[in-house]
């Protein structure tokens, strides 16, 4: 029996948190000390054949004691603190003042699935590189200046953030707690929001509020720098008749298809955005007038000249365009500038539409 309770004691005690250990070890102590007294008896290895127990539970008082007052053995804060640690969904890192792993929770475990018991006692540096902060590596000296101190960091494609706490008592540094927050859902989350704001849920391109921000900022840079800006405003051909004669479906894919065509012969400098409707804006930055007119030719040209496939059949679309450009010293405001180009679009429709019809505004 002594035995199993050796070998079942020192099973608990290994299985321990290392929180419950000393309070394991003093009462397992307290326990086999009248054991082991007792069996001295029986084997007749005491002297005189003395009875050995009572002195032995004198002697094992001291470690009953020591297990429930001072590791308050039937105190269930320490428990409770232990649950709380264990259950905090976050994960926690406990760094000795070299930056060794001391402990961590499951939380932790469910972060980095290599962390093993084995893990207590190498360097954090080692382990997880990329989530210890390099000026944590000079707080072994007691610095609290990280205290506090929030950072992103990506591991495996996922975004953590890492909030570095150091643990003093008095003025002695006991260590660093690191506490590390999975924001993958969070940052995916706020990117599809921005993404939602920015841009036309139909076709994809930039929204009319975004493609005004846009065009705004290469605006003010053209009047810093006097760079060429040039701008493509166009307007589907009939667009109502697509409609009514093969529904709202067919009307969308046709927007859709006038994207995709659009992005084929844009370049990768140019922004597309939906201007309203069946209207649509290429900003063209660095761009002078004559070679805007081509971009827009050539977009104007494969748009007439590739149908949409529509239930087993063609849907021809055309567009009409103006185009203007920015050039020389005279600085414009945004609105007179899209006034002129509009009034560009609607000569083109005049002039029989699916062309394009240029003006020079601001030209020095």
């Amino acid at each position: 029996s002594v035995v199993a309770v050796l070998v079942l004691g020192g099973l608990r005690l290994s299985l321990s948190p290392a929180v419950y250990r000393p309070r394991i070890r003093y009462f397992m102590v307290g326990i086999l000390l009248p054991w082991m007294a007792y069996v001295l008896y029986l084997l007749r290895l005491t002297p005189n054949r003395m009875d050995l127990t009572p002195v032995s539970l004198c002697l094992a008082t001291p470690f009953w004691f020591l297990s429930l007052y001072r590791h308050r053995l039937l105190d269930l804060r320490p428990i409770a603190r232990e649950m709380v640690f264990s259950s905090i969904p976050q994960g926690i890192l406990v760094l000795n003042p070299e930056g060794y792993l001391e402990d961590f929770n499951e939380g932790a475990i469910r972060l980095f699935p290599d962390l093993t018991p084995d893990c207590l006692g190498l360097p954090v540096a080692e382990l997880v590189p990329e989530i210890l902060p390099e000026p944590l590596l000079h707080m072994a000296g007691g610095s609290s200046a990280l205290a506090g101190e929030g950072r992103d960091v990506m591991h495996q494609g996922r975004f953590l953030k890492v909030q570095v706490t150091s643990l003093h008592r008095g003025r002695s540094f006991l260590g660093t707690l690191l506490l590390i927050g999975d924001n993958t859902q969070t940052v995916h989350l706020l990117e599809e929001l921005q993404k939602t704001a920015m841009t036309d849920p139909l076709t994809g391109v930039f929204n009319r509020r975004q493609l005004f921000q846009i065009l705004q900022r290469e605006v003010e840079r053209f009047d810093r720098y006097q760079a060429p800006l040039s701008l493509i405003l166009m307007d589907l051909d009939h667009f109502k008749r697509i409609n009514d004669r093969h529904g709202h479906p067919c009307g969308d894919a046709a927007l859709r298809h006038v994207v995709g065509i659009l992005r084929q012969e844009s370049r990768q400098t140019d922004v597309l955005g939906r201007y309203g409707g069946e209207e649509f804006v290429v900003v063209l930055p660095h761009t002078p007038l004559e070679q805007a007119v081509r971009v827009a030719e050539r977009m104007r040209s494969a748009l007439a000249g590739t149908p949409l496939i529509w239930e087993e059949g063609q849907v021809w679309l055309t567009a009409s365009m103006g185009v203007g450009a920015l050039q020389g010293k005279a600085p414009r405001a945004l609105e007179a500038w899209l006034r002129e180009v509009d009034q560009a679009l609607y000569q083109a429709k005049a002039l029989g539409r699916n062309r394009v019809v240029e003006v020079a505004s601001g030209r020095a």
